[in-house]
């Protein structure tokens, strides 16, 4: 591994060791973001409330929920590293946009859907699409009815408890409600919280490009109390050559390196945390970490070295 023995310090240095996410954000990055994931998300709710409706089961339908969110996400992610979306600040008011027009698309289409399908124009084989827009557009212009079908849905409900249709309990009223607090809570989660964390991760602006991260490199450190030894790693993270170093997971506990730079290695950043072994005798990772710390890249060469010697 070649690596460069100087290193570029921004003059946020000063204010803190560790990466400082940028708040400079391309507004048309931003718009090309919404501009991909309103429509694609949109039509992945229509395969959700399809798949809603064929299932009346509650605990089935927050499994579908689970998977929609999840591809959702997942498409977010990557739209953020192709489109280099690395302000904090920005996704943020970016994913809150977002939630609330997808939410409120969303509804119109559930909305849609449900009045389209107690009224027997859309059925398993044939879902009527000529009628299930023109309801969309009618809820879309009519915001009163909209509401009161969502009032009459939560009184009726949809969902039920239970396989068996003559023991199954409906899902309705305060309880149908409390489901869609918790799905949109889940949305918010998915959708804007995750979405603003993944831009934290180092960004090198010189390069502009993400900083690379050797993930199938990661160094294990003899166990430490990384709270303990913050200040101290923060000051001189020099210090981590005085621990056993290697690169296979050996112990009941152990700490995790994970290294990130930049092309040239002028910009370098580890991340530590603490893991230790569960009852099934797999490492979990702790809640005490330290992320994205600023180090010389030739402590990370001389680290390496240590591992390699072991």
């Amino acid at each position: 591994m070649r690596m460069s023995n100087t290193q570029i310090v921004p003059s946020n240095c000063a204010i803190s060791p560790y990466y400082t996410p940028s708040n400079h954000a391309s507004i048309y990055s931003l718009f090309l973001y919404l501009l991909i994931m309103i429509p694609i998300s949109s039509s992945l709710s229509i395969l959700y409330l399809s798949l809603n409706r064929m299932s009346t089961d509650a605990r089935m339908n927050i499994a579908i929920l689970a998977l929609l969110a999840g591809s959702i996400f997942g498409l977010s992610c990557l739209l953020i590293r192709i489109l280099k979306l690395h302000s904090p600040q920005m996704m943020l008011i970016t994913g809150i946009v977002f939630f609330f027009i997808f939410t409120y698309i969303k509804w119109l289409l559930y909305v849609s859907f449900i009045t389209a399908w107690y009224k027997r124009e859309v059925n398993y084989s044939d879902f009527g699409l000529s009628a299930y827009f023109t309801y969309f557009m009618f809820y879309l212009r009519s915001p009163i009815d909209f509401l009161s079908m969502i009032l009459g849905i939560n009184k009726e409900g949809t969902w039920t408890f239970g396989s068996d249709a003559s023991t199954a309990s409906p899902v309705n009223g305060i309880l149908l409600t409390l489901f869609w607090l918790i799905e949109l809570g889940y949305d918010a989660l998915f959708f804007i919280y995750l979405p603003r964390q993944q831009t934290l991760e180092p960004f090198i602006e010189s390069e502009n490009a993400w900083a690379i991260h050797e993930k199938k490199k990661p160094i294990i450190l003899q166990h430490f109390s990384i709270v303990g030894q913050k200040l101290a790693i923060e000051q001189d993270p020099s210090i981590l050559l005085e621990k056993n170093v290697q690169f296979a997971q050996t112990g009941p506990m152990f700490v995790r390196l994970e290294f990130y730079h930049s092309k040239d290695y002028s910009e370098c950043y580890i991340s530590l945390r603490e893991y230790k072994k569960n009852q099934k005798g797999q490492y979990v990772g702790t809640a005490n970490k330290l992320q994205f710390l600023r180090v010389p890249s030739d402590l990370i060469a001389n680290l390496y070295a240590k591992a390699q010697n072991v």
